[in-house]
């Protein structure tokens, strides 16, 4: 056993327990629970302060001070962190109504870019007006949300094709500019 090792390990001990002073751990990048735990062990005290952040992900220790490396007092020292939020969220408009161009308008303002549309028949709401969103109106939602709206088509009218042959119903229903579901589902009528 070589004590000249646990000698040294045992002053440091007795030194990182009766110091006076801390170094201040580079906590950067961790998360804040991580760097609140490093922190704590030294000794010092934390100081969190959140903050949004379009570039960090939420829990992130974004900056802190002092800087990693600098010696505070143990006894009264105080580390700051910034830690972020994550990007910044914001409730979803009341797009029910608005056309079509100004609700991507408005999401596009947010800086919400992923858009999906999907079409309804719809004889209450103009054509390209918006009959829903989701998320609806009031949820929270940031720039990487994803939106769906539900445009309205207008009313339309479906064809009779009752005793055509499906290449016939096909040809009819690309004339009233309709699109057909090719999910069939056959009935046994033996």
């Amino acid at each position: 056993r070589d004590l000249r090792a646990t000698h040294k390990v045992g002053i440091q001990a007795l030194l990182d327990k009766y110091s006076t002073t801390v170094i201040v751990p580079d906590v950067l990048w961790q998360y804040q629970t991580e760097a609140c735990k490093t922190i704590n062990d030294t000794g010092a005290t934390v100081q969190v302060k959140e903050v949004s952040s379009d570039e960090y992900e939420a829990g992130v220790v974004i900056m802190q001070v002092p800087e990693a490396g600098e010696t505070i007092s143990r006894a009264n020292g105080v580390i700051q962190l910034l830690v972020s939020t994550g990007p910044e969220q914001k409730k979803m408009p009341q797009l029910a109504d608005s056309s079509y161009a100004d609700a991507v308008k408005t999401l596009n303002a947010m800086g919400i870019t992923s858009i999906t549309v999907e079409r309804a028949v719809s004889g209450e709401k103009t054509v390209d007006s918006v009959i829903s969103s989701v998320p609806g109106e009031g949820e929270l939602v940031d720039r990487d949300s994803q939106v769906t709206l539900t445009i309205s088509g207008g009313e339309t009218a479906v064809p009779n094709l009752a005793g055509l042959t499906f290449e016939e119903a096909e040809k009819l229903i690309a004339e009233n500019n309709l699109t057909l579901n090719y999910s069939l589902n056959y009935l046994d009528t033996e």
